[in-house]
């Protein structure tokens, strides 16, 4: 009987707990955090790492990295925790562990670039051979963070986009954004719509990293469609039926198609001009059954 891949999760966060929950029929998998009850491994790896997963991640196909909040608006207002959080603790953790026989993928943001639209509704795309630019707290951190990986032989850096699944989770921006729909007394919701993103399935991620080659250092994974925060409110108050009014800022307010058939995932490699697309996975007809009333 062929043996499972060993796989190893730092950070139970929303995208963490997704990638343990997706695989862990397949691989032997760890999720590590300091304090989720969902954890295999309750530690804190900033400090210091038991020798037991030393050892497994060292034998791990992938050891993931999505440590550090990834709640904007929290990282803006408390810089010095987020800064430990995100780069401190990083930096203790790859000092103490060996390098391993598989890859450290580290979860990084597409954030590292200013991006966004213009009054005119154009929308500036970035891709991995550019030099990052941030414009915000948790930009300068991921870039650092980068760096920091990027030094070591056994990693490898994926820019990613906004994160969506097919969970009910409640950091799944989607379920958040139908808890709000269904929830509002009021019936006109504001939304911003300046600025842009490109929202990507975490399975698709995952899907992704299976199929991993090794010489693959840096990588820009991201849906090849731009989404505003009034875009997904737009379509998520339509596929729901919940009949309230959507206003956006006024620097961007085109209501796109539906999410079915707006969404597809891009990859493109550093270096490497090819692109490969694909549907992301999908529960029901158009991927959102479970959002249904």
């Amino acid at each position: 009987m062929k043996s499972r891949d060993k796989i190893t999760v730092i950070g139970a966060g929303f995208v963490g707990t997704t990638v343990y929950d997706y695989l862990s029929d397949s691989a032997d998998i760890r999720l590590v955090s300091k304090h989720s009850q969902k954890a295999t491994d309750l530690c804190d790896y900033g400090k210091s790492v038991s020798a037991d997963l030393i050892s497994f991640m060292r034998q791990s196909k992938f050891v993931i990295i999505s440590q550090g909040s990834g709640d904007m608006d929290w990282v803006e207002t408390f810089e010095k925790e987020a800064e430990k959080s995100h780069v401190d603790d990083l930096r203790n953790f790859l000092s103490a562990l060996p390098e391993i026989e598989g890859r450290i993928v580290y979860l990084s943001s597409d954030n590292v670039f200013t991006g966004g639209s213009t009054a005119e509704g154009t929308v500036r795309k970035c891709y991995v051979s550019e030099t990052p630019d941030p414009s915000t707290v948790y930009g300068r951190l991921k870039v650092t963070a980068e760096k920091i990986v990027m030094e070591r032989r056994d990693t490898c850096v994926m820019r990613i986009p906004l994160l969506i699944s097919m969970t009910e989770s409640m950091r799944n921006p989607l379920y958040k954004i139908a808890g709000e729909l269904r929830q509002q007394t009021d019936s006109v919701i504001h939304a911003d719509s300046s600025q842009v993103r490109y929202p990507t399935y975490v399975e698709d991620i995952i899907d992704y990293l299976m199929g991993f080659k090794p010489g693959e250092k840096l990588i820009h994974f991201s849906s090849d469609k731009a989404y505003t925060r009034y875009d997904l409110y737009c379509m998520m108050n339509r596929y729901l039926g919940t009949g309230r009014t959507i206003l956006g800022d006024g620097v961007y307010p085109v209501d796109k198609p539906g999410l079915k058939t707006a969404l597809r995932t891009q990859v493109q490699l550093v270096n490497n001009v090819d692109f490969v697309f694909r549907h992301p996975g999908e529960t029901g007809a158009d991927g959102f059954s479970h959002f249904g009333g």
